[in-house]
């Protein structure tokens, strides 16, 4: 390990700094957070594989997957190497985790670890800025990676590819800075058709029966021109929420038993309102995410939080002269 001159180090801007450490260390960690998605795990994989090109030893670890990172994991032919906290690391990347607490039982990591370098595109956190915090609201945290730190490997360019595909909900997110990259990324010599292929959400039995299962449960409320929705669940709430919308809501607040999910469309957020914000003021939770999708954790009272929920947009429409 060489030492990091501090002087020349503080008057460096953030992508520089983080840019010395890679340098300048041999051994990293990188975590996401639990259940982590597509987005997480494709820019974990991606940095990996930029660290790697540099000779650096590089390992993962997240407390849990989502059915459609682990099929990225298995196409890439990748694993991940921690699911528990089992030692300490001096360098630790925290990527696509809007705040410390997502990471579970990784929180612990962040305490020990002497250099911690966060890399997000989720509304700003202000524990983060502690640490070294890299913060851009992109569509997709695998974008971020690949602006910063690009990389023509095939398997970094899949997982970059991935996790924006997955992270704009099949674009339905996306801007113009997305298809800017997304082309980039082809013109290198990657498969559209062949990412996609793998990301198409494989519609099983169970995940029919809790959509159904969710509307027969939903209440709907009629705020001015919206049309917001609630319901619970047992399990794929993202996944719920998502149809909801499909199928005609505004808004949309999935509940399981100590979390909530919540999806807008862009007319939604035209108006004002920010889900990540309502997310962040249910009490006795730990919420975050983007203006159009985000969620809580560990919530006490689901059906009461959801209320909650439904009188914020009210509030927020009043204010903005656009309620009812």
């Amino acid at each position: 390990m060489t030492k990091v001159n501090l002087k020349l180090f503080r008057k460096k801007n953030t992508v520089d700094k983080i840019r010395d450490i890679f340098n300048k260390e041999n051994d990293f960690l990188i975590v996401t957070h639990k259940n982590a998605d597509v987005d997480g795990i494709g820019s974990a994989l991606a940095l990996k594989y930029y660290l790697k090109e540099r000779n650096k030893n590089v390992k993962i670890g997240c407390e849990s997957l989502n059915s459609q990172a682990k099929i990225i994991l298995d196409n890439l032919n990748e694993k991940i190497d921690y699911f528990h906290y089992t030692e300490d690391f001096r360098n630790l990347i925290v990527v696509d985790t809007s705040s410390i607490k997502k990471l579970g039982i990784f929180e612990e990591t962040v305490k020990k670890a002497e250099n911690v370098i966060v890399i997000d595109h989720h509304e700003k956190d202000e524990y983060m800025e502690k640490f070294l915090y890299y913060n851009k609201n992109l569509t997709s945290n695998a974008e971020i990676i690949y602006k910063l730190f690009p990389s023509n490997n095939e398997k970094y360019l899949k997982a970059i590819l991935a996790g924006i595909i997955a992270d704009t909900g099949l674009f339905k997110y996306a801007d113009q800075n997305t298809f800017r990259t997304i082309l980039d990324i082809l013109k290198k010599g990657i498969d559209f058709q062949e990412v996609l292929s793998i990301l198409k959400e494989d519609m099983s039995r169970s995940k029919k029966i809790a959509i159904l299962k969710a509307f027969k449960r939903m209440k709907i409320y009629y705020i001015k021109d919206l049309i917001v929705v609630t319901t619970r669940i047992g399990a794929y709430e993202g996944i719920v929420a998502r149809s909801l919308l499909d199928m005609g809501a505004d808004i949309a607040f999935v509940a399981n038993k100590d979390r909530i999910s919540s999806r807008a469309k862009n007319n939604v957020i035209e108006k004002g309102i920010n889900l990540a914000e309502i997310m962040q003021s249910l009490e006795k939770g730990d919420g975050g995410g983007h203006k159009a999708a985000a969620g809580a954790e560990n919530i006490e009272d689901v059906e009461k939080a959801m209320k909650k929920c439904v009188s914020m947009i009210k509030e927020r429409l009043d204010k903005n002269g656009s309620g009812n």
